[in-house]
C-alpha cells in the first residue's frame, strides 16, 4: 500500500484499485503517539521501580526505544488506517 515510507502507491498492483486518492493524514501519527506512550510509560515507571540508573543512561534508553518505535509502528499504522478509510469508502476529504 505504501510506495516509500510514508507515500502511498497511486494504485495497487494486484487489482489496480486507486489507493492514491486516500488522505490519511493526521489520525496514523495520533495512534502512533496513543500506542507508543502507552508501551513506553510502563515500562519506564516498571524499570524505575525495579532499580534507578542515572539520567543520561535513561534519557538515552528510553529516547532511543521511544524514536526506533515510532518509526517502526507508524507506516504499518498509517497502513492499517488507509485500509480501513477504503473499506468504508473514505476519501479523507469529506464534510460534516
Amino acid at each position: 500500500m505504501l510506495a516509500g515510507y510514508l507515500s502511498p502507491h497511486a494504485a495497487c498492483s494486484e487489482c489496480g484499485e486507486k489507493n492514491g486518492d486516500i488522505m490519511a493524514q493526521d489520525a496514523p501519527p495520533y495512534i502512533t503517539i496513543l500506542i507508543v506512550g502507552h508501551i513506553i510509560l510502563p515500562l519506564i515507571l516498571f524499570w524505575e521501580q525495579m532499580r534507578s540508573a542515572s539520567n543520561w543512561l535513561q534519557y538515552s534508553v528510553w529516547l532511543t526505544t521511544t524514536v526506533g518505535l515510532t518509526f517502526l509502528l507508524l507506516p504499518r499504522i498509517k497502513g492499517a488506517w488507509m485500509g480501513l478509510m477504503w473499506a468504508l469508502s473514505l476519501k479523507g476529504t469529506e464534510r460534516q
